[in-house]
């Protein structure tokens, strides 16, 4: 994956969506412009799949069936085309090594948290 642009948003998704599609309480996306995306091993792999009368568009690996990206047909805010990717799919050393630019500046759909909030505030001491 090589990016070219900064991103439209990242956060920590809350939503019912994103915590079933993960099987977690939360998870970490980033929103760029489709644009600016690019996978660079394994493209032919990737495949869509939309539910009938949903608004998101997920793509898996279909050799592996690992999450690597959403896209919002219809949705262009600003002009541009979103597609959110999970860093939590990319190798361990670019996780740890993940730019600032690229770590989470907002929850998302916080009022969605199944989490405790102070448990959350917790861990980040």
């Amino acid at each position: 994956m090589s990016l070219a642009s900064e991103p439209i948003f990242t956060a920590y998704c809350h939503c019912d969506s994103c915590r079933r599609a993960h099987a977690a309480p939360l998870y970490q996306v980033v929103c760029v412009d489709r644009a600016s995306f690019e996978i660079t091993a394994g493209a032919d792999l990737v495949q869509g799949f939309q539910k009938p009368g949903a608004h998101i568009v997920r793509s898996f690996c279909r050799a592996c069936g690992t999450r690597v990206h959403n896209t919002f047909p219809g949705w262009t805010p600003g002009g541009r085309t979103p597609l959110v990717f999970f860093p939590a799919t990319l190798d361990e050393a670019t996780q740890r090594g993940l730019p600032e630019v690229l770590r989470p500046t907002r929850n998302n759909q916080p009022q969605d948290c199944v989490l405790d909030w102070p448990f959350l505030d917790a861990m980040r001491e």
